[in-house]
């Protein structure tokens, strides 16, 4: 598995931690260089041929044609795509058109995820997207005739959202039968534009009702459409599962190329740094980027925790190392009792669709201290 991040944007969305910066050509040029170059210095940690690769951002739809092709041909040289199961792109609606889409198709990207958040024009606005709801309905329009396998993100919890908005933005959503979607919670999150709008008191934060609505409401015309809620923000139709992000769950190595991008080789998590002037700094100097995040015994239990049960499929109680199997039971127990774990048939424990909006009070009810 390869991740790629893309980390210029055209502006800042009122909701995104995420590290960007903003865009230039010059920079953008200089970047695809040094992530190449950071490919080459961290060849020996590819083992195998990857099964995925996923180019995320950032925006990585912004990148002119030639640093694309810069990008491209870079990968190629350096990866065998023989065994490749999925390579994924994110793009933003205001940036699609026939022609970048194929040019991605003739460069081997197979799937196109592209960020909407919501189909109301005053809701965009007030969150800093730059593309409008027609925009995104042409784009998703394009990406149907290019026979992408395609996924689109939406978000709920939104300033000004209600729950009529969202059912008509899920309603628009599920007319063009994309392969996968997304929809996540809103988080207001520290340093964030809305966050600081939050405590001026500019903005509300839903409530607690709405919220439970807004899911229920998610659930329901998903299912009614034929998709599987295969994690707590992700729903795909039958063999579109996101590959790539499900790998992560399952806790398989990947290598994340770029600034900020993290890495795990099995047993600890590698991160570069959120700083595009110390990443290209470390990267020209033929020295790789990363600090090493060491984990130790309890570490790994907990990432064990927090993956598996973002899952519809769970966790198997034989997967927990011995030496927390005590802890694991006696935790259990209780959650199983009030419903906030069930026992599949297979004998994995996992978090019933219905309370998955309770899932980081039920992980933390399970982690080692």
């Amino acid at each position: 598995m390869i991740y790629i991040h893309i980390p210029f944007c055209h502006s800042k969305c009122c909701y995104c931690d995420f590290y960007s910066t903003p865009n230039s050509a010059s920079s953008m040029d200089t970047y695809v260089d040094a992530l190449l170059k950071e490919l080459d210095l961290r060849a020996e940690e590819l083992t195998g041929k990857p099964k995925t690769i996923y180019i995320g951002g950032g925006t990585p739809s912004i990148l002119s044609r030639n640093t694309l092709s810069h990008l491209f041909n870079g990968l190629r040289n350096r990866l065998d795509y023989d065994s490749l199961e999925e390579f994924t792109i994110e793009v933003n609606p205001e940036d699609v058109t026939d022609d970048l889409l194929s040019f991605y198709a003739d460069n081997g990207v197979g799937r196109v995820s592209m960020g909407i958040q919501s189909f109301d024009d005053g809701i965009l606005k007030t969150i800093n997207r730059r593309h409008s709801s027609a925009d995104a309905l042409n784009a998703i329009e394009l990406i149907r005739n290019h026979k992408f396998n395609f996924s689109c993100d939406l978000i709920y919890g939104l300033p000004g959202q209600n729950s009529d908005i969202w059912a008509d933005s899920l309603k628009q959503l599920l007319s063009f039968n994309p392969n996968h979607l997304s929809a996540y919670l809103l988080s207001y999150e520290h340093g964030t534009k809305l966050y600081a709008m939050l405590k001026r008191g500019m903005i509300s934060e839903a409530d607690e009702n709405l919220i439970e609505s807004m899911y229920a409401e998610l659930c329901r015309q998903t299912a009614n459409a034929g998709y599987d809620h295969y994690e707590i923000s992700n729903f795909g139709k039958p063999g579109f599962h996101a590959i790539h992000n499900s790998r992560y769950w399952k806790g398989d190595r990947y290598i994340g190329l770029g600034a900020s991008a993290y890495s795990f080789n099995g047993r600890d998590r590698l991160f570069n740094p959120a700083d595009l002037k110390s990443y290209l700094s470390a990267i020209t100097s033929e020295k790789t980027a990363y600090i090493i995040e060491e984990e130790d015994e309890s570490d790994r239990y907990n990432d064990l925790i927090v993956t598996s049960l973002r899952t519809s499929e769970g966790i198997s109680p034989d997967d927990v190392p011995e030496l927390f199997h005590d802890h694991f039971d006696k935790c259990l127990k209780p959650l199983l009792a009030n419903g906030l774990l069930i026992a599949k048939t297979d004998g994995n424990i996992a978090i019933p669709e219905d309370k998955w909006l309770l899932a980081d009070s039920v992980m933390r009810s399970l982690i080692f201290v």
